[in-house]
């Protein structure tokens, strides 16, 4: 189940935790059947990810070391706008996913 809050529970199971360590990929199939019968299999989806992003101006050692207003962002650098440069980093100006030279790229169809 792509999202599911269960998976991390069945993907910890030893028998799936062992399946799964010889695996490449995971196909998630999806039941798709359009009114005359034809059956669409998709190669592809789009996941999920859950994350927090902490940004800390004591452990950067350039922000504030303890809660600040922004109005002094002029004195001091501010540790949410290191937030703001990090998530820029996830993708293009055209908003798509960014190509990384060091990462695999997917063959062309």
């Amino acid at each position: 189940e792509i999202g599911s809050p269960h998976v991390k529970q069945l993907a910890h199971r030893p028998e799936v935790r062992d399946a799964l360590s010889k695996c490449v990929g995971v196909f998630m199939p999806h039941a798709t059947q359009d009114l005359d019968g034809v059956v669409t299999v998709n190669l592809g989806s789009k996941g999920v990810i859950e994350l927090e992003l902490v940004s800390d101006g004591a452990k950067w050692g350039r922000g504030p070391a303890k809660d600040v207003h922004s109005s002094l962002k002029a004195m001091i650098d501010s540790p949410a706008w290191r937030l703001v440069h990090a998530l820029n980093t996830l993708v293009s100006e055209d908003g798509n996913t960014i190509k990384i030279d060091s990462y695999p790229q997917p063959r062309p169809l």
